[in-house]
């Protein structure tokens, strides 16, 4: 049932969903297509993408509107050309590590993982939404990636901890929503690298 209800969204033409989104009395209909009791439905997908030479194949669960798009358009494509060109200038016989800071559902991560893979390179993504992250470690783990990590951490200019809120798409450190704040441990970059040394 829910490959069937991803099809038909998928075909939807975009001016359909715009416009049932934009309605309060269609919502039900939009809720349907996108939401289930968790908040937002995830489907798997399967990413085969190029980027700067480098081909890279992994499956990939998010909610339906961001898989369609990522299977479609791919995720920040021009930050993954440019890093994969450093990458080559700068790493081409060390071990590349690499730090994917605000992971998300982990695309970016997963691209990196993947085509790092034969050069011995490590991914540290920080993800620090308890919602977003288990889908990030879902992804990490469907895909068979021992040379990336998953650390339920923020990033920022001071270590302890924070409050964020958690929704169902990201985390935030103002409410946007009806999220609720949770604690959440902060680490500067600097002391993280110490730490892995």
């Amino acid at each position: 049932m829910n490959r069937l209800i991803i099809k038909i969204y998928e075909l939807l033409p975009d001016f359909i969903k715009k416009s049932v989104s934009g309605r309060n009395k269609l919502r039900f209909v939009k809720d349907f297509f996108l939401k289930d009791k968790n908040g937002h439905k995830t489907t798997k997908v399967k990413i085969q993408k190029s980027y700067d030479r480098i081909k890279v194949e992994f499956n990939f669960i998010a909610p339906v509107r961001t898989a369609l798009k990522a299977k479609k358009r791919g995720v920040e494509s021009t930050l993954l050309r440019n890093s994969f060109y450093l990458l080559n200038k700068f790493s081409k016989n060390s071990n590349p590590i690499i730090y994917d800071v605000g992971a998300n559902y982990g695309f970016l991560s997963l691209v990196w993982a993947k085509a790092t893979l034969k050069r011995n390179g490590f991914v540290f993504c920080f993800e620090p939404s308890p919602t977003v992250s288990k889908i990030t470690k879902k992804n990490i783990f469907i895909n068979g990636l021992n040379n990336t990590k998953l650390l339920k951490k923020a990033v920022g200019n001071m270590n302890g901890s924070i409050k964020i809120y958690d929704s169902l798409t990201t985390s935030n450190i103002e409410s946007t929503d009806n999220s609720k704040p949770v604690d959440v441990e902060i680490i500067t970059l600097d002391m993280f690298s110490d730490l892995e040394k």
